[in-house]
């Protein structure tokens, strides 16, 4: 299953090319009158940033890449380093799905735990979380990516699960 992103109207790309602008450095849109836009989408079973344009929304990173390039992502978009909402463009690629997919599986040295940013509490939070979801463990969130790895490293020594 082909995941390419649907193209809007030329209409809308006209309208995107006139009234907003990126700043590939901070990954940031701005509109009229220089403010950031971007709102927080929570419906899917990840977070990410959406772009309402003429009462549509469309995804934060798909809008990033038009007004850095100038075309539409004519692939799925990936976040380098997993996270969603650093839509600076040397973090974002284009991709097919078997890439896309395996980015997405298990990150650390574990079977079953991942490690990402977490953004519950606040849209733009800067807390890790480490947790494995299958088993339903939750190790808690962290100020950095060590001390995330650390916990799922003291956890899995201390309930004997060995490494892959």
């Amino acid at each position: 299953m082909s995941s390419i992103p649907k193209r809007p109207t030329e209409d809308i790309l006209e309208y995107i090319r006139t009234f907003y602008s990126y700043n590939s450095e901070l990954g940031q849109i701005y509109g009229r009158g220089g403010l950031t836009v971007g709102s927080l989408d929570t419906s899917g079973k990840r977070q990410r940033l959406t772009v309402s344009i003429k009462s549509k929304n469309y995804k934060f990173h798909h809008v990033c890449w038009f007004l850095y390039y100038g075309e539409w992502p004519s692939q799925q978009i990936d976040h380098k380093d997993r996270d969603n909402f650093n839509n600076k463009i040397d973090n974002l690629r284009l991709v097919d799905d078997k890439t896309q997919q395996r980015n997405k599986e298990n990150n650390t040295s574990y079977k079953g735990f991942s490690i990402f940013k977490d953004a519950l509490d606040k849209p733009r939070a800067k807390m890790w979380r480490a947790r494995n979801q299958r088993q339903k463990i939750d190790l808690g969130r962290y100020y950095s990516r060590e001390e995330a790895e650390l916990a799922v490293d003291e956890w899995c020594k201390k309930n004997d699960m060995e490494g892959i």
